[in-house]
């Protein structure tokens, strides 16, 4: 069980991950609005083979990112994430209190911005290829999967007893 010293760091920093998380999904949706109000105004010329070759290439990089994201967030969380110290940061500027909320902020910000670039996706092929269709899809893709990110304090919680119990046995 997390300590109170612990719920109130968990309690500090909420505010901020929901004002990112809230932060992050507003943008996706300024993009569709300025993408639909920018419409008549941006048009690329392209070869409609190059557009369509585009295309299948943009969805399969939003499947990638999907999947990238899943597998980034659960390496950062546990610890192996190449800037990532096991143990928990201490750096200034970098701890939020339990390393298991600092790994969690790290993690959520990183896969919120990668869930994000999905969005850009759909902007840039809907200016190359004037579908709405591309747009609409992709920023659902986009806003749906960063609901679905949206903080967990259980998680957090978990990862909080995780740690102490490795730090008591180590």
């Amino acid at each position: 069980m997390a300590s109170s010293i612990e719920m109130d760091q968990i309690r500090k920093i909420w505010p901020r991950l929901y004002v990112i998380w809230g932060a992050i999904l507003g943008s996706v949706f300024i993009l569709l609005i300025g993408a639909l109000y920018m419409e008549y105004e941006i048009y690329i010329p392209m070869d409609e083979k190059l557009v369509e070759k585009l295309r299948y290439a943009f969805y399969a990089m939003t499947v990638i990112t999907l999947i990238g994201t899943k597998y980034t967030r659960q390496l950062i969380l546990s610890g192996k994430w190449p800037t990532s110290d096991s143990k928990g940061s201490r750096r200034p500027g970098t701890y939020l209190g339990n390393p298991a909320i600092t790994r969690y902020a790290k993690a959520m910000m990183v896969s919120l911005a990668m869930l994000e670039s999905i969005a850009f996706y759909g902007v840039i092929l809907f200016f190359v290829g004037k579908e709405q269709v591309d747009l609409c899809l992709l920023i659902m893709v986009s806003a749906t999967s960063i609901l679905y990110c949206r903080p967990d304090k259980e998680q957090v919680l978990e990862m909080m007893n995780e740690f102490n119990k490795s730090e008591k046995s180590g």
